[in-house]
């Protein structure tokens, strides 16, 4: 077997500059093994299982070892701090990537010899205290990256704020807080700065930031910063181009329109207001001075006036433009030259109104993003939107619009996602509908009908298929199982009827299913238990969130990742635990449930049922469901709301269900359980007697019925067998017979005998008689003759 010092070095022959190893490395490796690569200039280990590089007999330097290395990719291994011996003799290091090492701790004060570093990336390390104060050594930095490392604590002025070569700096999601120090005055040459996701707090007017004059890219979403919205401050700083400001406290203040324009032009700007409903008034003024934007995203502000439309006839480079959540009324208003750049737009939860313009698509001809949902627009769908062949995503939910779903849709051969809920339409769904790469369909709570549309038989890279709330019917059709990509089908709420085809089972990717309100019968299929709810979707998800790959830290990448195509993150309603709630990006994908409630559905619950051990919810109420719960339902670990209410289930609930320890809603009520309740241990202990009302045949706590010690439920009656043996029980049935008609005509006969002894009662009782028999003779002739004769008479 070839060792892998012969392999680097046959390597270096060929590619003497640059060497890729992956998945080759596990556990630790010594510096020999790249004895002979000494004029290698990049050397790429990442993503492998190394835990060290140990070094042996006297120094790199002596030896050659990677003495002209100026590139070291460590990122996403299993280094610890040995690692920092190693690290401590190439002197010729420039850029150095330990990203993803979670055993690392940032002990760099032996590191004297890394003064050369330019570019140094420590995402997702746990930094020791001594980090920071000791980086001053590095006194060519130009690049430092702490994205993730989680240090909790005051910004240090000490060590960090002598970096004066220091251009790019990002500390998000770190944990710092407190106000900024004004020591930051010092990085001169700072260009970009991202402190995304902290803690940090006070005025940005009163702040540093104000003296950076060099920054191209400032970052500060999601802290407690007080913005003032005029933006003022920073009108000097003529080389800003990018500024994120999301979810931090916007201010107003006083606005002079005779000031002198900022110096700044902007080609990307984030603002929203973490306390919406406070920044009133009309756009902030520098905005009307800004002629190269190319992103802007402006929400959670109440502006007055209409749709600013004068905001994309002033940059005609736009390509998003993100209006949302800013209460802008009066009709759309389109710019009057063509946006030819423009590729997401975005001005939903607005009081917009009127009709949709008719030429909108060829004010926006090349738009792959359009969201216009929740305002007040009304009319018909636009036919304009067939021209639209570049659409990926169309948003128009939550609207006043009415008519059918015109073949107009038809020509969006590309479209991906198609929102149409919470509107009037009417009809059918068009047969053509034949858009291969739609994932999401929603047409819930309109007044859409016919039978499941066949327009979807064909749609095999659909997800996401809604149609509740509307007036459907038929059956489901055994094509279902086409769909093999689906993982969300909605149809509660709708006509719909017959069995559940056990093609349905074919769909291995669900995870939601709501079939409630409806009208199936027959048996839930057993199949159904053959799901792997969160399983293999929920590992396929969090495998890709775990390992995906690291972008590039750079000025130019990171303005090209903020402006790149994703379509705006939609929320999906699931009825669980007693109430509807939302759910989107990651935790829709890991969050599983079936809802059949209200149907006919018959028969017993399908034991295999309990093979559904990562399912949350289960609600099978309101059905006509008979047997026993099935002991299996103890596999169902993950379950949180288990809903078997109001059907005809027997028998004694099984003891292993207080095992369920993620359980949170239990309802058993109404039904015909017996014998004892579960015993009051865990979760089992918080429920309390509605859990169970309903039974009269079950005992225990909480309902107020106690157990005897030796308690057990009455023998069901016998049946007959081959007729050759009378039903018995505990009732005798000639005894029942007789003493009933015996008590019935002793009832009657005290009533006569009443009414003979006593005049004045007697009188009540036929007048209570009369009036009965003139209210009926009234009743059948106005509802009955004379709507008949009125009829024939016409």
């Amino acid at each position: 077997m070839v060792s892998l010092e012969t392999k680097l070095q046959q390597m270096e022959e060929i590619m003497p500059r640059l060497l890729v190893i992956a998945a080759l490395l596990n556990g630790s490796i010594s510096i020999n093994e790249f004895d002979g690569l000494n004029n290698l200039k990049e050397l790429d280990l990442s993503s492998n299982r190394l835990r060290s590089i140990i070094t042996v007999n006297g120094s790199q330097e002596e030896s050659g070892i990677l003495n002209e290395l100026e590139d070291l990719d460590l990122s996403h291994n299993d280094l610890n701090d040995s690692i920092w011996s190693f690290l401590k003799e190439l002197s010729s290091i420039k850029t150095l990537d330990l990203s993803g090492n979670h055993g690392l701790h940032g002990a760099i004060h032996n590191l004297a010899k890394l003064s050369s570093i330019e570019n140094l990336f420590m995402d997702g390390a746990t930094l020791g205290d001594d980090f920071l104060p000791n980086i001053r050594i590095m006194t060519s930095i130009r690049v430092l990256s702490l994205r993730d490392c989680a240090l909790n604590r005051i910004l240090p002025i000490e060590g960090l704020c002598e970096l004066k070569t220091l251009r790019e700096l990002d500390v998000t999601r770190t944990g710092f807080g407190g106000s900024l120090p004004w020591c930051l005055v010092n990085l001169t040459s700072l260009q970009l700065l991202d402190i995304t996701s902290n803690h940090f707090n006070g005025n940005i007017a009163r702040s540093p930031l104000i003296n950076l004059t060099s920054l191209e890219y400032l970052a500060i979403s999601n802290n407690d910063f007080e913005i003032p919205i005029s933006f003022k401050s920073f009108f000097n700083h003529s080389k800003l181009m990018l500024v994120e400001s999301l979810n931090n406290k916007l201010l107003e203040d006083q606005e002079d329109i005779f000031a002198t324009p900022p110096r700044f032009q902007l080609i990307l700007l984030s603002l929203s207001n973490s306390e919406h409903g406070r920044i009133t008034g009309s756009f902030p003024q520098f905005l009307y001075h800004q002629h190269e934007f190319i992103v802007v995203e402006l929400s959670g502000f109440v502006f007055t006036g209409m749709f600013p439309y004068w905001l994309l006839e002033n940059n005609t480079n736009m390509e998003t433009l993100l209006l949302s959540s800013n209460s802008i009324g009066g009709p759309l208003l389109l710019p009057s030259r063509q946006m030819r750049n423009l590729k997401k737009l975005d001005i939903s939860n607005n009081h917009l109104e009127g009709f949709i313009p008719y030429n909108i698509a060829s004010s926006f001809p090349s738009l792959k993003f359009l969201n216009m949902s929740t305002n007040n627009f009304d009319g018909n769908i636009s036919s304009s939107f067939r021209d639209m062949t570049t659409l990926l995503l169309l948003d128009l939910s939550s609207n006043h619009l009415e008519g059918p779903i015109t073949i107009e849709f038809c020509e969006l051969k590309g479209l991906s996602m198609l929102y149409l809920s919470e509107n009037s339409l009417t009809g059918v769904i068009p047969s053509c509908f034949n858009s291969s790469y739609i994932s999401n369909i929603r047409l819930s709570k309109n007044r859409l009908h016919g039978p499941f549309p066949t327009a979807f038989q064909n749609l095999s890279s659909i997800m996401e298929l809604d149609l509740s709330y509307n007036q459907f019917s038929g059956n489901i059709p055994t094509w279902i199982d086409s769909l093999s990509l689906l993982s969300i089908l909605f149809l509660q709420h709708n006509h719909f009827e017959g069995n559940i085809p056990k093609e349905l089972c074919h769909l291995s990717m669900l995870t939601l299913i709501d079939f409630s309100f409806n009208n199936f019968f027959g048996s839930i299929p057993p199949c159904i238990g053959e799901f792997d709810f969160g399983g293999f979707n929920g590992q396929l998800l969090m495998d890709w969130i775990l390992y995906r790959p690291t972008l590039p830290f750079s000025l130019e990448n990171r303005f090209h990742d903020t402006i790149i195509d994703t379509p705006a993150i939609q929320e999906v309603e699931f009825e669980t635990k007693g109430l509807t709630l939302s759910y989107k990006g990651i935790v829709l994908y890991l969050f599983s449930g079936i809802n059949l409630s209200h149907n006919r559905l018959t028969g017993p619950i399908p034991p295999e049922i309990g093979n559904l051990s990562h399912i949350e919810v289960l609600n099978f109420s309101h059905n006509h469901l008979t047997g026993t719960i099935p002991a299996t339902f103890s596999n169902l670990k993950s379950i949180e709301s288990l809903d078997l209410s109001y059907n005809n289930l027997s028998g004694k609930i099984p003891s292993q269900l207080t095992e369920l320890y993620s359980l949170e809603v239990f309802d058993l009520s109404n039904n015909n359980l017996s014998g004892r309740t579960p015993q009051r241990v865990f979760q089992f202990a918080t429920f309390e007697s509605s859990s169970y009302d309903g039974n009269p045949l079950l005992c225990g706590e909480p309902l107020p019925k106690k157990c005897n010690a030796d308690y057990s439920p009455p023998p069901m009656p016998r049946a007959a067998i081959n007729g050759s043996e009378e039903d018995s029980g505990f009732i005798d049935m000639d005894t029942f017979y007789m003493s009933f008609a015996g008590s019935y005509l002793a009832v009657v006969l005290a009533i006569v005998a009443i009414l003979f002894i006593n005049p004045y009662w007697r009188r009540a009782w036929f007048h209570l008689i009369e009036v009965f028999l003139t209210s009926s003779y009234y009743f059948v002739v106005d509802n009955l003759v004379y709507p008949v004769r009125g009829f024939l008479w016409k």
